[in-house]
């Protein structure tokens, strides 16, 4: 970090220091409710002036953007939507002619992924533009994304592997994971699922596709759904959805013997949702059905609390979880000063921006997350005239490889 920005760090008011936001998805309304993650108190509704119900949310690896579906029961329009995070405003949206399903981002953030029912669509989050779509002959259940051109998904009697180069399904193995959720172990080696009827935890070896072990979940409420693998602790948790009438439970569990670490009780948790992993190590387990959400502590394997959603979120949800771990509006809280070189900083207002590759967007905002300047551009040095009072405002560029970089800066 450069040292003017330690100083500038150290200059601004500690009420912007904590913006921990968890935007959630599900339900039949057009808002997002916006908690935060760390205390769970709620704060406020987002509503950018989209239409339609939102169901699934997610977050690039930085939590600079977050991304939600939104489909209007009346006019039929469905549309993605990418958002800054930290100001809470409208970046691009994607219409779109059929369901979205299982909204998925890729490792680098450079693309999303979805279904629709025999299809995977792939989506650049620098354009959010459609730039490939493959039909599968299968009917699909879910998704989980290898690289950005490698798609596993799963049906009702299958799990097959895609390749968007050659738009083919290049491997698959029957009677495996069933219409579940999937999530990969550290090295990508194994895929994770569960068989939703046989209530089993399914673990298939990627390359080739192949059964490695076939578990059972015995004990655990509900039907066995959505899975998780934390990396630092090699644990993976299965969640049972609590349905007809009892809680739901998260079960961590020992990959490398399938030995039960811990067994979770989720009171008032029930109804499928998708695990999420908030900044602070927390899993959050949506229950659809019961309108709450649980947070479980994955330091210690116990639950830490479970909170209501109802008056902020509808009868049917919450669903999905995106979090942005920002300082408000200043994004990421790293600074990636290998990308770039932002001078002089403090300045009258003429900045100089020297990139290593081809910038397309300059935005700077005041620290509340106003925006005060935008600039579309393809040039790896750029000049910006900021005709400001003096303060503190952060800069955001984004590159031409949908990468970003945020930086403190000031005008005296």
């Amino acid at each position: 970090m450069k040292k003017s920005c330690l100083l500038l760090l150290t200059l601004i008011n500690c009420s912007v220091l904590s913006a921990q936001k968890a935007f959630i998805g599900g339900g039949n309304s057009s808002f997002i409710p916006v908690a935060n993650y760390q205390d769970f108190a709620f704060s406020h509704k987002f509503f950018g002036g989209h239409s339609g119900k939102v169901t699934y949310a997610v977050n690039s690896s930085n939590g600079s953007f977050v991304y939600f579906d939104t489909y209007d029961v009346f006019t039929g329009n469905r549309k993605i939507h990418k958002i800054d995070a930290a100001s809470e405003t409208y970046v691009a949206n994607m219409p779109f002619h059929r369901y979205i399903n299982d909204l998925e981002i890729s490792d680098d953030d450079a693309f999303l992924f979805f279904h629709s029912s025999n299809a995977i669509y792939k989506v650049s989050t620098s354009t959010m533009q459609l730039v490939d779509s493959m039909m599968l002959g299968y009917n699909c259940g879910a998704i989980e994304v290898y690289d950005n051109n490698t798609v596993f998904f799963n049906g009702l009697y299958y799990t097959c592997k895609v390749d968007f180069n050659t738009h083919n399904v290049v491997d698959s193995v029957a009677n495996t994971i069933s219409n579940t959720d999937m999530v990969f172990n550290a090295d990508k080696s194994k895929i994770y699922g569960t068989h939703d009827i046989s209530n089993s935890l399914i673990c298939l070896s990627v390359n080739p596709l192949s059964v490695d072990t076939t578990f059972d979940m015995s004990g655990l409420t509900g039907k066995a759904s959505d899975v998780f693998f934390q990396d630092s602790t090699t644990t993976l948790y299965v969640y049972g959805n609590g349905i007809n009438g009892s809680d739901g439970m998260v079960r961590a569990i020992n990959p490398n013997n399938y030995s039960t670490i811990a067994d979770i009780s989720l009171p008032a948790v029930t109804g499928t949702g998708k695990f999420a992993r908030s900044p602070d190590n927390k899993l959050w387990v949506p229950g659809a059905i019961g309108s709450s959400i649980a947070a479980i502590d994955l330091n210690q394997n116990t639950l830490d609390t479970v909170f209501s959603t109802i008056g902020f979120s509808n009868f049917y949800g919450p669903y999905t979880v995106a979090f942005s771990p920002q300082l408000l509006g200043i994004g990421v809280p790293e600074y990636e000063t290998n990308l770039c070189k932002v001078y002089p900083n403090p300045s009258a207002g003429l900045l100089t921006i020297s990139a290593e590759r081809n910038v397309s967007q300059v935005v700077v905002y005041t620290i509340t997350g106003q925006e005060v300047f935008r600039k579309s551009t393809n040039n790896r040095t750029e000049t910006i005239h900021l005709e400001q009072v003096s303060g503190t405002y952060i800069l955001s560029l984004e590159f031409e490889d949908g990468q970003h970089y945020r930086q403190i800066i000031q005008v005296q």
